[in-house]
This record gives structure tokens, C-alpha cells and sequence, in this order.
């Protein structure tokens, strides 16, 4: 068993978020079958992802205020904040009574509460092992991720057909409590930085953007790889948001 999947902290993080990052994938698989139902419209498909991503064009930001917050407890509220959102649309579709902008703003929300869970998740999986097993829990959760997504969609769509679409809103709600309840269990990461800790203003949060952004333009070997996987995501993500409106265009004809 590779090294950080032997501490109990780390295990238990790595496990509940790879199930809210698994849920999320699999409700936003669903959701995208769900309106192209409905609409019959790619770009009605397509505004799912567009309005999910727009926040993320601002992570850079989020990084910085995440960098003056207590990361654990942000993560936790995060979860809990989402596990109540997806359960009221969960309620909406199993009744019956959604409608098209219901979707729109869980993918606006879930938008920004990863502006703000991604950093902070990403700082306290490094906090959860020894400084010479980062890179070790960094590679496994890329892995768990990659894989996630590779499963959801293949394993999902199978599921979502037998069982229905609504199932994976239940599933996501469940997702987030997992998720919230081992971020409870933890101590002891994730809080903010004692030394040079300020009050968190958009003067502080603008100069330690400036000071990331100096970083990585000193250090090219960190900055390509990142420039590289941005234009990677831009050109094939909008592919991939479309593709439920175009198998369900194709079927239709």
C-alpha cells in the first residue's frame, strides 16, 4: 500500500472527497441527459457547463482567499452547504415539479463553492502526510480523480438507465454528508498560516495573487504544464458538456 494510504488522515480525505468529486460528476452526467431531454437544445446543454465554469475563470482568486481562511472548516461548510442544495433539487425532480433553472443554478453554486474547495482541498491533502509523501498523495488523488471520471461516466450511464436520472441527485446528496462527516472527524490541517496571517481584504488578497503569479513565471517548468492542461480543458470540455444534447439528437433522428 503506497505510503499515504497507510495514515488514517489522509485516508479518510481522500476518501470522502473522492465520493463528493464522484457525485458531482455523476449528477452533472445526469443533469446533462435531463436537459437535453427537455430542450432538445445543445446550447441549453452546453449553459449547464458554461454557467459551472464561469467561476472558475476566478480560481487564481480563490486560492488567495482560501490562503487566509481556515481550510478544513471552509471544506466542511462547502459540503454541508451542498449536500443541502442538491437535496432540494433532488426533491424537485423526483416530484416532478424542476424546472430548467433549478439546474442552472445548482451548476452556477457548485461553480462557486469549488472557486474556494479546490485550493483549499489541495492544501489540506498535502497538511494530511509528511512533507517527503506529498507528491505521493498528490499523484494518488490525480489518479482517484481521472478514474472517477472515466467510471462515472461509462459505469453511470449504465446505472442512470436502469435506475433513472433522479438517483443521481440522491447519490450526491449522500456524497457530501460522507464527505462532511470526514472532514469532522479530522484535526489538526487545514488551518490558517499563524506566521504572516492577515485580515482578509482585497488589498491582501490582490498582492498574494501577484505573488503566485511572479512565482510561477519564475519557475517555467510549473507554468507550462498548467498553461498546457487550461488549453487542454478550454478545447475539450465544451466537446464533452455537448455531447448529451448531440447522442440525444442523433437518437432522435
Amino acid at each position: 500500500m503506497p505510503a499515504p494510504l497507510r495514515r488514517p488522515t489522509f485516508r479518510r480525505l481522500w476518501v470522502g472527497m473522492s465520493l463528493s468529486y464522484a457525485g458531482d460528476r455523476l449528477q452533472v452526467l445526469a443533469q446533462g441527459w435531463l436537459v437535453a431531454t427537455v430542450t432538445q437544445s445543445a446550447l441549453g446543454v452546453g449553459l449547464i457547463s458554461a454557467l459551472g465554469s464561469l467561476p472558475l475563470l476566478l480560481l487564481p482568486i480563490g486560492g488567495a482567499i482560501v490562503e487566509q481562511m481556515d481550510r478544513r472548516r471552509t471544506l466542511l461548510m462547502i459540503q454541508l452547504a451542498g449536500a443541502v442544495v442538491t437535496a432540494l433539487v433532488a426533491a424537485l425532480v423526483l416530484t416532478g415539479h424542476f424546472a430548467l433553472w433549478h439546474i442552472y443554478a445548482w451548476s452556477l453554486l457548485n461553480g462557486l463553492g469549488t472557486l474556494l474547495a479546490r485550493p483549499a482541498y489541495k492544501v489540506v491533502l498535502t497538511e494530511a502526510v509528511p512533507r517527503d509523501e506529498v507528491r505521493s498523495a498528490v499523484a494518488i488523488n490525480s489518479v482517484s480523480e481521472t478514474a472517477s471520471l472515466t467510471l462515472t461516466n461509462a459505469a453511470g450511464s449504465v446505472m442512470l438507465a436502469w435506475l433513472g436520472l433522479p438517483v443521481a441527485f440522491l447519490l450526491n446528496t449522500v456524497s457530501y454528508l460522507v464527505a462532511a462527516l470526514s472532514l469532522w472527524s479530522l484535526s489538526g490541517i487545514g488551518h490558517p498560516p499563524t506566521k504572516d496571517h492577515h485580515r482578509l481584504t482585497p488589498r491582501v488578497v490582490l498582492a498574494d495573487l501577484l505573488d503566485g503569479v511572479r512565482y510561477l513565471v519564475r519557475r517555467p517548468e510549473m507554468l507550462h504544464p498548467l498553461l498546457l492542461t487550461f488549453a487542454t480543458i478550454a478545447l475539450a470540455g465544451p466537446l464533452v458538456a455537448v455531447l448529451p444534447a448531440i447522442v440525444h439528437e442523433g437518437v432522435g433522428r
